[in-house]
Parts: structure tokens; sequence; C-alpha cells
């Protein structure tokens, strides 16, 4: 399971998190490729941060959006076969 966050490339985008979210993990499916963790000094050694673009056999994301006030989602999204 590779962990990223697009947070850290682009700031806090408020409303359009959920969205910028999703199209990033569509085209990370797509691409075969994901973005790197960027300012990740201290990576726990047990999870596994993307800390280069590489190939990557993606074929399911997990998208997660929480919000102020208990607005949360999560949408899971799969390589259209």
């Amino acid at each position: 399971v590779l962990i990223n966050s697009t947070k850290s490339l682009i700031g806090h985008t408020l409303g359009a998190s959920g969205a910028i979210e999703t199209m990033v993990t569509a085209l990370s499916i797509h691409h075969k490729t994901t973005h790197v963790c960027r300012n990740l000094d201290h990576p726990m050694k047990d999870l596994n941060f993307v800390t280069k673009v590489d190939a990557y056999p993606i074929r399911t994301g997990l998208s997660q959006s929480f919000g102020f006030g208990g607005h949360n989602a999560v949408l899971i999204l799969r390589e259209y076969e």
C-alpha cells in the first residue's frame, strides 16, 4: 500500500480538496505513477510513504477527505476493465 499526500504539494484548498484528491487519484491510476510526499522528514518505518516518483502497478486508489464540523468523505476508485 502506497501512502502520499496532495496537501503537501498544493496547500489547503478548502472546498476544492475532495475534487482535487479525486482527480489526482484517478490520474495516478491512469498513468500508473504517483507523486511524492513533500516535506516528509521522518517517516514511520512501517509505512510505505512515496519518496520518489516511479512507475507503480496501481489499479485501485483510496481518497480520504476530512473537513471541519464532521464533513468527511472517502472514495475508492478502481481502474476500468
